[in-house]
């Protein structure tokens, strides 16, 4: 399926700022009715965590 510039649009009016500001929408796929979509997180910390010392960790399913 070849990605329709419309539909990345389109999620970015219906996601949370939130979402918008911190994740890249890499893929959407319509099933039906539904639309999916999927995130790659941006490494961006946010401004009311910038003082804090931070670190990463990996999420295992």
């Amino acid at each position: 399926m070849s990605q329709n510039p419309l539909l990345f649009s389109l999620a970015k009016y219906i996601l949370p700022l939130e979402l918008v500001d911190y994740f890249d929408s890499i893929h959407l796929e319509e099933t039906g009715e539904s639309l999916h979509i999927h995130l790659d997180e941006l490494n961006i910390i946010p401004e009311e965590y910038a003082t804090l010392e931070l670190s990463l960790t990996e999420s295992n399913p």
